[in-house]
Order: structure tokens, then C-alpha cells, then sequence
């Protein structure tokens, strides 16, 4: 490839690396808080509590441990390491996404070397960090750092095992894709049909189908053991909770789905001479030595991509597993690029264009998943601790309904360091049956948070992903006393009557 072009590559690697230090140094209320907000609590809780899954006592309950996290949390436990050698601080769960990231940008480019060993390091690092989706996931508290390099890795191994045979890189392949499907399944399960798919367009190798085949069935045994053990979904079977996710076609008639959909799809490709790039790239699929294992790793883009709407059309970082194939059929494009342009001399100013609109476009695409999610919840946090006793629980009434799924306002509670309850109700009488019970298990103090629009980011908006509808009723028709109010930020707490 000709040098003309790694001045650019250099450049985009050192923006997105700057984003991502940038992320570090500002709180986890940006895009996905409440899901960074889980993440941290639950390391929060193993790390206070113990490295025991009993401990992961947030989502869905309280301080009683009942509840137990979705995923298996590898990525919360490291990040309760962290916590216990440095203290608790938001840089260090950030830090520990980014050193996966970094194993993850590895891993890429190692499979770069094998696809492509005449293509140069940075090219294939810059294209792996252009997506906004991924820069801002690459710092986020979240597991998707970890699942990127899980992702990657397996590609690298599938690929290693195809070529030699080697019975290391078969158990590697074994062993990440079992521990990916019990962290986030939905994240590496097109990757599962890439043996097959490399059977189909490549050579037919025996001992390659039973690895493929001893890939699959220890990897289903794996997750079917951690459904066993780790998922508590209360009110929902686990094949509830699928045929929900992916089988309900209703949500393929929701304006919001395809908003959302359409949205992450921007943010994967904010640049658009990247889209033109992957299209050149898919153009000359064919002039490749190793064309099978380009058609095998185009089919499992492409299978995520149509499978994985469901998932992407509900949170943006689901479209983070298509960003390997972006990188991948990006720097494809690139190689074929000035073949291209040499043959059509007009295709010069095209590129040119792209890339000058690209970069205000990438800029900002970034930007959207680094703005704040709402500015209540730290001054809220503060407020709680003001009044709050050390390891008391605390109840979030939230009036804001600022999360349209209306889970938890683990925001608020994270912000407090605390554990504690969210009551979403709009039934008064029902806010008071919680009240009631979560009182008898220790809470005295009620974090209120009432909505305000001015609050929000626009985006939102946009996506309608937040839906005021919740009725706001007065505290002290529920018992409750006035401590401190804020006026500004629409937040106030309240102790219940008759406690000190």
C-alpha cells in the first residue's frame, strides 16, 4: 500500500485515542448511564461485599442479595479488583474497559496480518478505532470492552485453526467462545458460524469440522450451565425473555425501533467514506487469495446485521459486534482504492469530499455518545450522601421517567454510593406498599427526582427514548418528610415520618 495514506491513518488514531482519554476523565453519566451505572454498582457490590455472586445484589433487588446479574461478571469482578488496589474512583472501572480495548486493538491487528500482511499496523488499528460506537464503548463501564476482545479473539483462533490445524489455537477458540456466550451471548453468536461458513466457501477439512462442532457444543453446554446458576430474570422465563427479544414482530413495526436502529447505524458509520470504503472493499471481494475467508467473514457481518436488529434497535452498543467487519472490508476497500482512482480520475474529488465531510461527521457522531445523560443525577448523588448513614439503603422515587424501559434508577444510586430501591409507580397506593416494605428492611431516607426536559440531552428526544408519562404525585401523600430541596435541579430528599 502506498505511504501517502498513513499520515491519515496516524491522525485518526491519535483522535480517537485522545476521545478515549478523554473519556476517562468525565463521570459515567453519558450515553448508556444507566447501563454503565449497573455495571459499576455490581462491581461496587462484589468489591464491598466479597467476590461471590451472592454479593451482585443491585439489579432487580436490594440489599438482601437476592438477585443475581444476567451476565457472568468477569469484567465487574477485575473492575472489584481495581477497586480494592486503587479505591473507588470511575477511572479506574474506565481503565479497566481500556485495557481490554487495548487487548481487543491487539487482536485486531493481528488478524489484520493474517488477512491482509501487506497492510501496515496502523491502518488496520485506525480503522478498528474510526466507529464512534466503539471509541466511546472502548472507556465506557460496561462489559462490551471485554466482549470485544473475547469477539475478536475468536475470529483470530477460527482463522489460526483453519490455516494450521493447530490443537492450541482449537482449545483458545473452545475455551473464549465459552466464556463469551456466559458474559453476552448475544454478542458472539454469529461468530459461530464462521467454521461452518469457512467449510462452505473454503477447503472441506475434517479436523476442522470437529473442531467446529466440539466449538459449538461446549460453548451451548457452558451457557446452558450459567442459565442454571446466574440468570434471575423475575416475572420472565429465560425463553420468554428470547422470544421477546427476537421473535416479537411487533417491534419491527415501532417508529422507535427503526429510529434507533437507523441511529446506531449512523454512529457505526458516522464517517461516510468509510461506507464508500467497505463498499469497495465487498466490490472486490474476489481478488484475494484468500477470498474463502473473506466471503466466511462477510456472511457473519452480514448475518449479525439483519439477526441482530432486535438487539441494536434496542441500545447502541448491540451494533458494536459489526465493527470488526467495518474495519476489516474498510481496509479491503483501501487496498483496492488507488487501483480505483487511477481507472477514474473523477473518483479523485469523491474521495476528497468524503473525507471532508468525515471528519466534522465523526467529530460529532463522538461527541453525541459523550454528552451527559442528565444533569440531576450527580448534585442528586451529593444531596443523598448529605443526609444518608454510611451503608444505609436508600429509595429512589423517580418522577422523571427519564428511562422508557423503567427498570431502575441505578444513576442516582451509583451517585449516592449507595444500595438501595427505585420505585417507577404512578399508583400512590402502590408507592406506598413499597415504601412500607423497603422501610422494614432498613431504609430511611427517599431521594425524589422529579422530570424536567431541560435536563435531557436532544438526542433523546430524537430517539424518544425518554417518556415522561408518569404521574407526579406530592412525597407527603405518601408519608414522607421534607429534608433539603433543590429548586434548580428538581431534586429534594425526604426522611418518613416519625424517623430521626
Amino acid at each position: 500500500m502506498k505511504t501517502s495514506f498513513r499520515i491519515p491513518a496516524v491522525l485518526v488514531v491519535i483522535i480517537a485515542v485522545g476521545w478515549i482519554l478523554f473519556g476517562l476523565s468525565i463521570p459515567i453519566y453519558t450515553f448508556h448511564a444507566v447501563r454503565q451505572a449497573h455495571t459499576a454498582m455490581i462491581a461496587y457490590s462484589l468489591w464491598a461485599g466479597g467476590i461471590a455472586l451472592d454479593h451482585c445484589r443491585l439489579l432487580f433487588g436490594g440489599p438482601s442479595g437476592t438477585a443475581i446479574p444476567f451476565e457472568l461478571p468477569v469484567y465487574d469482578a477485575v473492575v472489584a479488583l481495581g477497586y480494592h488496589l486503587l479505591g473507588q474512583h470511575d477511572v479506574v472501572a474506565k481503565g479497566v474497559a481500556v485495557l481490554f480495548s487495548v487487548g481487543a486493538c491487539a487482536t485486531f491487528v493481528a488478524v489484520g496480518k493474517l488477512l491482509a500482511p501487506e497492510v501496515e499496523s496502523i491502518y488496520w488499528l485506525a480503522a478498528f478505532l474510526v466507529p464512534p460506537t466503539w471509541i466511546h464503548s472502548a472507556q465506557a463501564v460496561q462489559p462490551e470492552a471485554i466482549m470485544m476482545c473475547i469477539a475478536v479473539g475468536m475470529v483470530l483462533c477460527t482463522i489460526k485453526t483453519y490455516r494450521t490445524g493447530s490443537y492450541g489455537y482449537a482449545a483458545l477458540l473452545c475455551a473464549t467462545s465459552a466464556l463469551g456466550v456466559c458474559i453476552k451471548a448475544n454478542e458472539v453468536f454469529h461468530l459461530f458460524l464462521l467454521p461452518w461458513a469457512l467449510l462452505v466457501f473454503g477447503a472441506r477439512k475434517r479436523r476442522f469440522l470437529a473442531v467446529a462442532a466440539v466449538q459449538l457444543l461446549t460453548s451451548a453446554t457452558a451457557a446452558y450451565l450459567w442459565t442454571q446458576v446466574g440468570i434471575k430474570w423475575p416475572g420472565t422465563s429465560l425463553g420468554e425473555l428470547v422470544w421477546q427479544t427476537y421473535f416479537d414482530v411487533g417491534r419491527f413495526a415501532e417508529a422507535q425501533s427503526f429510529n434507533k436502529a437507523g441511529g446506531t447505524l449512523v454512529l457505526l458509520l458516522a464517517p461516510p467514506v468509510v461506507v464508500y470504503l467497505v463498499w469497495l472493499g465487498v466490490r472486490s471481494l474476489g481478488a484475494n487469495t484468500h477470498r474463502s475467508e473473506w466471503s466466511a467473514l462477510g456472511l457473519c457481518g452480514l448475518a449479525y446485521l439483519v439477526a441482530g436488529y432486535p438487539l441494536y434497535s434496542l441500545h447502541t452498543y448491540y451494533l458494536n459486534p459489526l465493527v470488526p467487519f467495518v474495519a476489516m472490508f474498510s481496509i479491503k476497500g483501501l487496498v483496492a482504492l488507488p487501483e480505483t482512482l487511477s481507472m477514474n480520475k473523477r473518483r479523485q474529488w469523491v474521495i476528497v469530499a468524503l473525507c471532508v465531510v468525515s471528519l466534522p461527521v465523526w467529530v460529532l457522531g463522538t461527541r453525541v455518545l459523550y454528552s451527559m445523560q442528565t444533569a440531576q443525577i450527580a448534585p442528586a448523588g451529593e444531596l443523598a450522601q448529605k443526609y444518608s448513614r454510611p451503608g444505609e439503603p436508600l429509595i429512589v422515587l423517580d418522577q422523571s421517567a427519564r428511562w422508557s424501559r423503567s427498570r431502575v434508577e441505578t444513576r442516582a444510586l451509583y451517585a449516592s454510593r449507595r444500595f438501595g430501591w427505585n420505585i417507577t409507580s404512578n399508583d400512590p397506593r402502590h408507592a406506598r406498599e413499597e415504601l412500607s416494605a423497603y422501610r422494614a428492611q432498613g431504609a430511611r431516607l427517599v431521594l425524589v427526582l422529579d422530570y424536567d426536559p431541560r435536563f435531557e440531552p436532544r438526542v433523546m428526544a430524537v430517539l424518544r427514548t425518554y417518556r415522561p408519562t408518569y404521574k407526579i404525585y406530592d412525597p407527603t401523600d405518601l408519608g414522607l418528610v421534607l429534608l433539603e430541596k433543590d429548586d434548580y435541579y428538581k431534586i429534594s430528599v425526604w426522611r418518613f415520618a416519625g424517623s430521626d
